[in-house]
């Protein structure tokens, strides 16, 4: 594997008034223009916005139930603060109780959520390549939005907790963050041509989203110290309207091949697997159209699935196929961390020995979130003129790991503020994967790829968050509670191990 100090260029200019030529689009299509500047700021505007109302929730959330439930139970009263007691003492078995509590309960709500995003992905993302990226940017926003406000309500007026559950199975039938990750990244793909600036943009996008979430979270951590969680839920809500408001009335459409026709696996065998062009003889075009596409052909749910994973299965010859799984499985691996993490953290932090409060807790993931992006997008921009992208990735995995590890034998507050020094090199995995597996597929087939990409993420946090939070559950009276962590650095080696085995395939064939 050789290393030059060089990257390819894109070759052709984006522009305002930037459409593909004929030849991007399937046969039958049209294209269509669209506001291309509008377009790219709000692609970047979306994410900072929806982004921290997520992650503020989330975090809200873990305190919030383990003072509710303390509450509930009249533990916090009687026993009082746990970290003021002694180690023999009833607070300390009670505090562990209800950090097991909370993390089962957060578990649960994962797993309503996302089998049913997980369904959604399986459809939604190839649909947008027919339907368009709007409506599947907007339904997740919605129902975001919904999950967010629930919150809200049963903060303030104390409702049960069981209306959590109808606020993550709303938010999951329309596949919740993954599906607008899909349309994002779909967006991302319409209005960036070349791999370095779709790479480079998806990238941007995490941070910008994470650097945001850095400032929201410390605003929430304040009001959650000075005027309690009811308050700091309210301000996550109003952020979340205007994250679906601005782009309900704004947003354009950029899918720009419209209404494509569907071929079947019969037009495939005879044609292969390109649609015919526009210079193609008459007669067999025609023979194709009536012979495999209908007005309808677009609902067809096992032409959609087979779009879905044919990356996989079976287009392109055995070594192409095999790179993709392969990305695909590198991309699956470390993500599953970075999903969980934040959520762990917060529990972890909150216990003995650390005792974190509001405000400590939303300082440090200001850090993490925003100051190891913004700094991994200068490690990213400085690295990608002398290494290849796939370099990256698994120099990233490598130090996640070893972030990872080093957590799990943290024993001083101070010692978690190294943390976000060492997952610096790791920010950009997952836009590495993605850009490189975008550029494999076609233009007209970026929704697809990014719902196929989306239903991995999808079960692989199905199974993480459950499994996570059980651990984190069952060793927080242990001896080692930090050992959740160990398990989550054995996904980043695993990740390193595919990213040899990657460089193997494509060195062999090279």
């Amino acid at each position: 594997m050789s290393v030059n100090c060089s990257i390819e260029q894109d070759n052709e200019e984006e522009s305002e008034e930037d459409t593909p030529t004929l030849q991007d689009c399937p046969y039958g299509s049209q294209k269509k223009t669209f506001p291309f500047l509008r377009a790219r700021i709000l692609a970047f505007l979306v994410p900072m916005l929806i982004g921290p109302a997520i992650v503020t929730r989330d975090m809200l959330l873990a305190q919030y139930l383990v003072d509710r439930l303390g509450r509930d139970e009249n533990k916090t009263q009687k026993d009082g603060n746990v970290c003021d007691s002694l180690e023999n003492s009833t607070a300390v078995p009670n505090a562990n109780e209800l950090e097991s509590k909370t993390a089962d309960l957060m578990g649960q709500y994962a797993l309503l959520q996302t089998i049913p995003a997980l369904f959604a992905c399986l459809v939604f993302g190839s649909f947008s390549d027919y339907l368009g990226r709007r409506f599947l940017l907007l339904l997740p926003l919605f129902t975001g939005l919904f999950k967010v406000a629930m919150t809200t309500l049963i903060i303030r007026f104390h409702l049960s907790l069981s209306f959590l559950y109808l606020a993550s199975a709303v938010d999951g039938m329309s596949g919740s963050w993954f599906t607008l990750l899909i349309a994002l990244y779909s967006v991302t793909a319409d209005i960036n041509i070349g791999a370095t600036s779709r790479t480079l943009s998806i990238f941007l996008i995490m941070c910008l989203s994470a650097a945001s979430t850095a400032a929201v979270s410390i605003a929430v951590s304040d009001v959650i110290s000075s005027l309690g969680f009811y308050d700091a839920s309210l301000l996550t809500s109003a952020i979340a309207a205007v994250a679906f408001v601005v782009p309900l009335f704004l947003f354009p459409e950029t899918l720009r091949c419209q209404q494509p026709h569907i071929y079947t696996t019969q037009a495939e065998e005879k044609f292969g697997p390109d649609l015919p062009d526009p210079n193609f003889p008459e007669d067999e075009v025609h023979l194709v159209r009536s012979e495999t596409s209908s007005p309808r052909g677009w609902v067809n749910l096992v032409t959609h699935l087979r779009r879905l994973f044919g990356f996989y299965l079976f287009v392109g010859t055995a070594r192409q196929r095999a790179e993709m799984v392969l990305l695909l499985l590198i991309f699956t691996f470390p993500v599953a961390n970075e999903i969980n993490l934040g959520a762990i953290d917060t529990l972890y932090q909150m216990h003995k020995p650390f005792c974190w409060g509001p405000r400590q807790i939303g300082s440090y993931n200001a850090i993490r979130s925003g100051g190891s992006n913004i700094l991994g997008g200068v490690w990213m921009a400085l690295l990608q003129k002398c290494l290849p992208f796939e370099v990256i990735g698994m120099t990233g995995c490598i130090f996640q790991g070893t972030a990872l590890v080093f957590e799990a034998f943290v024993a001083f507050s101070w010692q978690f503020y190294i943390i976000p020094a060492l997952l610096i090199p790791a920010v950009p995995i997952s836009a590495v994967v993605r850009g490189i597996m975008s550029m494999k597929a076609k233009p007209h087939e970026q929704g697809a790829l990014f719902s196929s990409i989306a239903v991995v993420e999808c079960a692989c946090n199905l199974v993480s968050t459950t499994s996570f939070n059980k651990v984190y559950s069952l060793t927080l009276g242990s001896s080692m509670p930090g050992a959740i962590y160990l398990l989550m650095a054995s996904c980043s080696t695993v990740a390193v191990f595919l990213y040899i085995a990657y460089f193997l395939v494509r060195e062999r064939h090279s």
